[in-house]
């Protein structure tokens, strides 16, 4: 009868250890812990979207002609203004132009203090950006063909903006005159894309 009592005794025991053991209350599983299927699915080349909304600036090509490339910008002008001048993102603006194999004559150290768009009855264009920047950079550059470049981007640029038909450059808050395709512009007088057709 002893015997018998120790073969049951020793079954029982065996059988325990061999159980799934439970816990008295829940706890919390980590994810490493779960099996095969119960773990969420995640994607490991998946890449964040770029903020911003997608809108066209323009570059210079191989032929220093202007080119239209998508950036993704804040919903404000002067971000419009900064990721043509390459402030906005730069390692991406950077890659942008190596990439597609473009350049930008805009110096970097160019800064927007502001940008401000008003609409000027009996003039035609009717709608002016008036684009106040820095003493550094831009106009720092030399007068000539870079110069022209860099005006033609900042001009298609801008123009691309809602309700923009012109632009009035300021340096710190004193109008200037701007070069054009056909000689140079009075500093009252706006400019717009036809101004430099010749790089389109």
């Amino acid at each position: 009868m002893n015997r018998f009592v120790a073969i049951v005794l020793a079954l029982v025991l065996t059988a325990s250890a061999c159980g799934v053991p439970t816990d008295s209350h829940p706890r919390e599983v980590s994810v490493a812990d779960l099996p095969t299927g119960l773990a969420p699915e995640t994607n490991a080349t998946e890449e964040p979207e770029p903020s911003g909304i997608p809108f066209n600036i323009f570059l210079i090509g191989a032929d220093d002609r202007l080119v239209s490339v998508t950036r993704a910008v804040a919903a404000n002008t002067v971000s419009v203004i900064e990721s043509v001048i390459g402030t906005n993102n730069p390692e991406e603006f950077d890659d942008l132009l190596e990439v597609q194999q473009l350049r930008s004559f805009i110096p970097r150290d160019t800064v927007v203090i502001s940008a401000e768009t008003v609409f000027v009855d009996g003039e035609s264009p009717k709608n002016i950006l008036i684009l106040n920047l820095g003493s550094e950079g831009f106009f720092q550059m030399q007068e000539g063909d870079l110069k022209l470049l860099a005006l033609a981007q900042i001009v298609y640029t801008a123009v691309g903006l809602r309700s923009v038909d012109g632009v009035l450059l300021q340096n710190d808050g004193d109008p200037r005159a701007l070069p054009t395709d056909t000689g140079t512009k009075d500093k009252d007088t706006p400019v717009n894309t036809e101004d430099y057709a010749s790089l389109a």
